[in-house]
């Protein structure tokens, strides 16, 4: 009797994954009774992925899918559901999950911890998991693939001789990096160094420092990029400095690959450095260089092999491992090191004493996952939180998580800020905002990405001059969010101000060709306007800053009102696509191509239609 194998559906949606899974792949595709298929649409945008995901995979007919956390609310609901937990950094000290994982695996292979590890956090944390939860979630470790594979390939090549400085996303540092990563490139080419700079690869055409550095170094003969595989540059590197998170992935990678340290930029360093697991964490860049150049890779070798005997199972075994597991699951047989998470009673009430707990001992690094636990916590508790967990959520912001890094409590803030502020008197909340100013302040250069969080607390807090302070500062930067946040705390109140900071968030940004918004705008028969969205709003701003005419008519798919920032506003379908006359200016500067697509299947002329966009927009 033949018996129809098991389908597998391994979906990637983000290709710095990939080589994750193709470790897996490569373990699980000769075995018996397994139907291995991947789908790798490198699909980022969330309403590509969700349209993707319905269209292609919600009607997949599988027995097991496995994928990141994001993706797992939109997979099959018959199939059953496997998360990873790998690329959360394995450098923290504890096991703290994704919401996503909590809410929706029905099981996680767990590639970063000893079995013992797993299963003595996994009963601490229960209390979080069971929360909107009712059936059991199983949590098995299975090794690391990609981190044996990057240990062979790391020990068959010679031994390292220059220093890799790796980068984390430039957008998720909450500290500006150019100055002290040009302090420790200059400083170490100067003596004759050779460095290899890794950035996050989507960084090397997204971010100008990046660009300028290629720019400014790029033709000296010490220096050089490492792009597509990192293992050329682990290999060819005896130390790595890293800039960017302490517990990152990359560092723990290269660290338990090769047994080399690891140096960290990180500015609140003490003088003279910090100790970290992987080496040491230092508060200058001229300071990290000068400690490459002394640093003895080989006296860590054996304190990095302790190491990472102590955070990894199945160290040089996972594809054994991996096997082992799968092979388990297709059988129905029971999994061995493994943990089933059961509601039990009281598991359903407050969460947040677990968190409290867990942050403690978490420390800084990996605090991200609150801000997410909270919003999870919140979801479920908008309308129903009593004051008392909400007076425990208050001590959780000034214990642990206050005396960490300001972005964690201001994220934090901004995230359950309205629900403290709306239930709690001033004199509970004023000191939370108090304490998340002077965090901010403490940071020598903070990123925009952290002047925004404060931003937002600043208008929660109803501070106009503050606000306006910061808000001239980031709208230079060109970001958007910059004005989604003043757009929520004026427009219901005075739209004034937000009339000025879209007219200089248009200046800017560099999203709009403006010559040629003011060419249409100064023709003589007039022009119409296409959108009724944030884009339009922008540029009306711009226009009346600029006394320029407006538009005759804003064309929109479905207009709320006869006016739109007192402009006469009209639909725009089939049967009204030969009432337009005039030059069309497409607005939005993101999605002009597919905007003009459709206005000319509805029968616009083509002639008619102006996009405003940047070529780089």
């Amino acid at each position: 009797m033949t018996t129809t194998p098991k389908r597998l559906l391994i979906y990637i949606a983000e290709p710095y994954l990939l080589d994750y899974f193709q470790e897996v792949v490569e373990a699980l595709a000769d075995l018996p009774g397994l139907q291995l298929e991947r789908a790798a649409p490198f699909h980022c945008d969330d309403s590509a992925i969700r349209l993707l995901l319905r269209q292609q995979v919600a009607a997949e007919q599988c027995d097991l899918v496995w994928t990141t956390a994001e993706l797992l609310p939109w997979m099959p609901a018959e199939a059953q559901r496997i998360a990873s937990f790998h690329h959360a950094g394995y450098g923290e000290h504890r096991f703290l999950l994704h919401p996503g994982v909590l809410d929706h695996a029905d099981l996680l292979f767990c590639a970063s911890y000893r079995p013992s590890a797993v299963l003595a956090d996994c009963d601490g944390y229960r209390p979080l998991v069971a929360r909107g939860r009712q059936t059991p979630l199983r949590v098995v470790p299975v090794g690391y693939p990609k981190l044996d594979r990057t240990m062979a390939a790391v020990a068959a090549r010679p031994a390292g001789k220059s220093v890799l400085i790796a980068l984390s996303t430039l957008a998720d540092n909450p500290y500006a990096i150019d100055q002290p990563l040009r302090a420790c490139i200059e400083r170490l080419l100067a003596v004759g160094e050779q460095v290899i700079l890794r950035p996050f690869p989507r960084d090397i055409v997204q971010e100008p420092l990046i660009r300028q550095l290629l720019v400014d170094y790029g033709d000296h003969p010490g220096f050089a990029l490492s792009e597509g595989s990192y293992l050329p540059a682990f290999a060819a590197a005896r130390v790595m400095l890293f800039f960017g998170r302490p517990d990152a992935t990359t560092a723990f990678t290269f660290s338990y690959s090769s047994l080399r340290p690891c140096l960290f930029y990180q500015p609140q360093a003490a003088q003279g450095g910090e100790p970290h697991p992987l080496g040491l964490a230092l508060g200058d860049g001229e300071a990290l260089a000068e400690q490459a150049l002394t640093i003895e890779p080989g006296r860590w070798r054996v304190r990095l092999t302790q190491a990472r005997a102590e955070a990894l199972a199945y160290v040089g075994t996972s594809a054994a491992r991996l096997r082992q597991v799968v092979g388990a699951l297709l059988a129905g047989q029971p999994l061995a090191d493994s943990y089933s998470y059961h509601r039990q009673p009281g598991d359903g009430e407050l969460a947040l004493a677990t968190l409290q707990r867990l942050e403690a001992e978490v420390g800084g690094g990996s605090s991200y996952l609150l801000m997410a636990h909270l919003q999870r916590w919140l979801a479920s508790n908008r309308s129903g939180a009593s004051d008392t967990e909400l007076m425990a959520l208050c001590q959780l912001l000034t214990g642990p998580l206050g005396a960490g890094p300001a972005q964690i409590l201001l994220q934090a803030l901004v995230a359950v800020g309205p629900l403290l502020q709306a239930r709690l008197t001033e004199a509970q909340w004023r000191p939370l905002w108090a304490l998340a100013e002077a965090r901010y302040q403490q940071q020598p250069v903070p990123a925009p990405w952290l002047r925004l969080s404060l931003l937002r607390l600043r208008l929660l807090a109803n501070d106009e001059p503050g606000s306006a302070v910061l808000a001239a500062q980031l709208l230079v930067c060109g970001d958007s969010a910059v004005l989604h946040a003043l757009a929520d705390y004026y427009q219901p109140r005075d739209a004034s101000p937000y009339q000025g900071a879209c007219a200089a968030f248009v200046a800017h940004s560099g999203l709009w060709q403006l010559d040629l918004l003011q060419q249409w705008a100064a023709r003589a028969g007039g022009y119409d306007l296409f959108g009724d969205g944030r884009a339009s709003r922008m540029l009306l701003a711009y226009l009346k800053q600029q006394q320029w005419p407006l538009p005759q008519r804003v064309w929109a798919d479905e207009p709320a009102a006869e006016l739109f920032d007192g402009v006469p506003v009209s639909r725009l379908d089939g049967a009204a696509a030969t009432s337009v006359k005039l030059p069309l200016l497409i607005a939005s500067p993101e999605f002009a191509a597919p905007i003009r697509q459709r206005l000319l299947a509805l029968g616009v002329a083509p002639a008619l239609l102006i996009d405003l966009a940047t070529k780089g927009g």
